[in-house]
């Protein structure tokens, strides 16, 4: 559950785009993980190859292209949220799972009724 002011809550807005809070930020840093995710692999071929020592902490490296490229994919999800602009900024509210047009339609008109919102319906539903 979130709660939102009402006195700070400037406007509200339907929007359907990027779910990420900042998409640019998350693409780079899931490159980065992808990248880094890399590095154990010339210790593994070396180990596989020649023989000797692996390292654990290479071996943890593995995950991180995991992460990384679940990063990237995220970046690039797109859905409905609500955009509410307060004083203090901006906050995304994300519909969680599979949320249809008219599901939202329903809540958005019973925001408006029963709380006194007024959400504007930026993105054409549909």
């Amino acid at each position: 559950m979130v709660c939102v002011a009402r006195l700070d809550a400037r406007r509200i807005s339907l929007r359907y785009a990027s779910r990420a809070q900042r998409p640019l930020v998350q693409f780079i840093m899931g490159a980065v993980l992808l990248g880094m995710g890399f590095i154990p692999l010339q210790n593994l071929h070396g180990w596989v190859s020649h023989g000797g020592m692996i390292f654990y902490f290479a071996l943890l490296l593995f995950g991180l292209p995991v992460v990384g490229a679940w990063l990237i994919f995220e970046s690039f999800s797109r859905g409905y949220f609500l955009d509410i602009e307060q004083s203090s900024g901006s906050k995304k509210l994300l519909f969680h799972g599979k949320v249809g047009p008219e599901q939202i339609e329903e809540f958005l008109k019973a925001a408006e009724n029963q709380m006194g919102y007024r959400i504007d319906r930026i993105t054409p539903m549909g």
